[in-house]
């Protein structure tokens, strides 16, 4: 099942993704009651002593400029909460311009509750981003792409006792890489004890189906079970693990 095509050569336009986040905080904010509005802006120059990953004594060595602007928001309505982050970045490289790119980060999520006992969420991320150099055998300027969509739903059993299903897929794409492109879909069902104190200790279930475009022998699916464990260590500390 493919969710979602972008097609090769016709990348979301940034701008238009900027519009978007426009409209998105134009409408929230007309008829929700905003908790938190918080825009930002940042400029950081990093010195990169090996830009390629190279593993001989040819290094070579660059600067990387990043400006970058974006907000982190949060809207209610009731028990429902609306979430939204979003980011804009654009990378300039002292001598190897070549690599020169604008990258760009969406994640939007509504956290929905129904009565005493229903909860979960529904959410949206897009991603676009310079591959790493590391794994690549001849850098190239290979400009990824990930729409991202995900539903979760959560049920209380009793007082301590929830059952929660995820279901998520991605659509990942690279302009240089077409061997690279390929769906993920998952599914997870958990099972989970909470005490008084907020502790949690479950169980999961996790099946992963991975499809690329060009190479249905590079196809594979995983599934995978253990246990999981949320224990508060302190009023700010959590320790959050899993096994399988």
């Amino acid at each position: 099942c493919r969710y979602a095509q972008a097609g090769r050569g016709t990348p979301i336009p940034l701008a238009l993704l900027g519009l978007g986040l426009g409209l998105s905080l134009g409408l929230l904010s007309s008829t929700l009651q905003a908790q938190s509005l918080h825009p930002y802006a940042t400029l950081r120059l990093t010195h990169d002593d090996n830009l390629f990953r190279s593993p001989d004594a040819n290094a070579v060595t660059d600067q990387r400029l990043r400006a970058s602007a974006g907000l982190d928001a949060l809207w209610r309505r009731g028990r429902q909460r609306f979430v939204l982050g979003g980011e804009l970045y654009r990378d300039q490289f002292r001598d190897y311009s070549t690599y020169d790119h604008t990258g760009a980060a969406l994640d939007g999520q509504w956290l929905w509750q129904a009565g005493e006992r229903w909860a979960g969420d529904l959410g949206y991320g897009y991603r676009r981003w310079l591959r790493d150099f590391a794994n690549q055998a001849v850098p190239a300027k290979d400009i990824g792409e990930r729409h991202r969509l995900s539903a979760e739903a959560r049920r209380w059993l009793d007082a301590h006792w929830q059952l929660g299903l995820r279901v998520g897929g991605d659509d990942i794409r690279f302009s240089a890489s077409p061997a690279l492109d390929k769906q993920r879909l998952s599914t997870r069902l958990r099972l989970e004890h909470q005490s008084l104190a907020g502790n949690r200790l479950g169980a999961q279930l996790l099946y992963r189906d991975v499809r690329f475009d060009d190479a249905d022998l590079r196809d594979y699916h995983d599934l995978w079970a253990g246990p999981t464990v949320s224990w508060a260590l302190s009023g700010k500390t959590r320790l959050e693990a899993e096994a399988g």
